[in-house]
């Protein structure tokens, strides 16, 4: 006899950028629950919208009762941490959850400790399920779409009918698309128009401004050409809402108008300016000053140019880039606004005539920033690139073992640039091993400074963290845990090597 059982999390207060990587670990440990009690599960499916987690579980063989589907659930949720530091109340995932409903077959249950009042119940849309063949389309009544690939497409048939009305097509903006489908239960979009003199700043600028400030679409016509348009999005249910619509479109023109001024004022400053400025900055919650920071980035580029057996023109545009791509974070523009840092570098070093690849990899060294954004194209960028995401990662453990901060959970930061070395170390098939690089960075540190660490233990945690990493990216690409284990233990400093070899396993 096949069961149907359906958990319904009600969550508050944790990021919407955040539910995969507890979807992914929640999926993890109730997969281990299921082997330990022998439960075999035909169907097994964990989806979200705004401020739910939801569990599809159709399972055979082992009679549960509703006391046995509690005590698994409560069991996996215990398990379930979330691995990022500075998160607003823990780094367990029981602390966010602000309900419990489900049903088994035609049993509904509840866990008593999670009681709503009636305001609570109204602010987050609970509803009572009533029966799992129609939960969906309840939800549906409400506007509520929990599978995630439901709201993109959604999302984006209707963005596609919209700018297509008005002849236009959208900015590449996978990552907002991403976000609007994370942050709404159903969401729609709006398109308003600028005035043209928002269209004379460089388009590397304005583009950024918009997508990653104010998270806004930037509209284009089939030239490639920016046009005086943007869109951003409400829930569907607002669709209507004038004064709503009102308010967005004003505050996201204030916003762009304030860095505007900003960028405008930092591009009247030369380059001393700027350099004395970073030998003076000490970095926020960082080791040694901006100027520390190129030094480094100069002497590990040239170590992982040689492992790379690079060409010398590339050595001497990553030594030239190492210099100056540090700048802009000197400007008052990017300290307020930090979205910006790499494109006002970029623009800086385009006014002061550097070549095409230096200015490039100034722009494109601190991608990829998050998931779906691009790579950087140029070895020069991907070398700098790997440098600088390395050097955060490292900086951040040796602050934290110096203030006494626990090394065992990371900032989304930090998570996000171990991200981007194992992505590109992939996407080029590199072979670098991993111990050497954070050896060679270690002593960079020591020999620059009067630093005084327990150096095993620096090291040991680093490589730990990236690998762990490293286990999530393979994860999220589908492979078998106990595949992805084991090609990590065969092969543990050299990530292309189990990367490779665990598609062959696959195949």
């Amino acid at each position: 006899m096949n069961n149907k059982l359906v958990i319904e999390l009600g969550i508050d207060k944790l990021q919407y950028n955040l539910y995969d990587v507890v979807i992914r670990n929640l999926k993890e440990h109730l997969g281990i629950i299921f082997t330990e009690e022998n439960i075999i599960f035909d169907e097994y499916k964990i989806n979200f919208s705004k401020n739910r987690i939801v569990i599809f579980i159709i399972f055979s063989g082992k009679e549960l009762d509703i006391e046995n589907v509690k005590e698994i659930i409560v069991k996996a949720i215990n398990r379930t941490i979330i691995p990022i530091k500075n998160l607003p109340l823990s780094n367990e995932l029981k602390d966010y959850i602000i309900w419990i409903q489900g049903m088994l077959n035609k049993k509904y249950f509840s866990f008593n400790e999670f009681i709503l009042t009636k305001e609570d119940k109204e602010k987050f849309s609970f509803l009572k399920i009533n029966d799992i063949e129609n939960y969906r389309l309840s939800l549906e009544h409400y506007n509520i779409i929990l599978e995630k690939e439901s709201r993109k497409k959604y999302f984006i048939n209707s963005i596609n009918r919209l700018v297509k009305e008005n002849g236009l097509v959208i900015y590449n903006s996978s990552y907002i698309i991403e976000k609007y489908i994370n942050e709404f239960n159903l969401p729609y979009p709006i398109i308003k128009s600028i005035d043209n003199r928002y269209l004379e700043y460089p388009k590397e600028l304005l583009t950024t401004i918009m997508l990653d400030i104010c998270n806004i679409i930037p509209v284009k016509n089939d030239k490639n050409i920016l046009m005086p348009y943007f869109i951003f999005c409400v829930e569907k249910e607002n669709q209507s809402n004038s004064e709503l619509i009102d308010s967005i479109y004003n505050q996201k023109l204030n916003e762009i108008d304030h860095i505007l001024l900003k960028y405008e004022a930092a591009m009247n400053y030369n380059y001393e300016y700027y350099l004395t400025k970073m030998k003076n900055t000490a970095s926020l919650k960082k080791i040694g000053t901006l100027y520390d920071e190129t030094i480094r980035l100069k002497e590990l580029t040239k170590i992982l140019g040689g492992y790379l057996n690079v060409g010398e023109d590339t050595l001497v545009n990553l030594e030239i880039e190492s210099e100056i791509c540090k700048m802009d974070l000197a400007t008052e523009v990017v300290e307020e606004m930090s979205e910006l840092k790499g494109v006002i570098g970029y623009l800086y070093a385009k006014k002061k005539n550097f070549n095409d690849i230096v200015s490039s990899a100034v722009y494109m060294y601190y991608k990829p920033r998050f998931c779906y954004d691009e790579m950087p194209s140029t070895t020069s960028a991907k070398i700098l690139s790997i440098a600088d995401k390395l050097d955060n990662i490292t900086n951040s453990f040796i602050y934290n073992i110096i203030n006494g901060i626990d090394n065992k959970h990371q900032t989304i930061d930090i998570r996000r640039s171990a991200s981007g070395i194992i992505n590109i170390i992939l996407e080029n098939k590199w072979r670098l091993n991993i111990s050497n690089i954070i050896s060679d960075l270690i002593y960079i540190y020591v020999k620059n400074s009067d630093l005084i660490v327990d150096y095993d233990v620096l090291k040991n945690e680093i490589i730990n963290f990236i690998m762990e990493k490293f286990r999530e990216e393979l994860i999220k690409k589908g492979f078998n845990y106990k595949d992805i284990d084991y090609a990590i233990e065969d092969n543990t400093y050299d990530i292309c090597n189990a990367y490779e070899k665990l598609k062959i396993r696959r195949n």
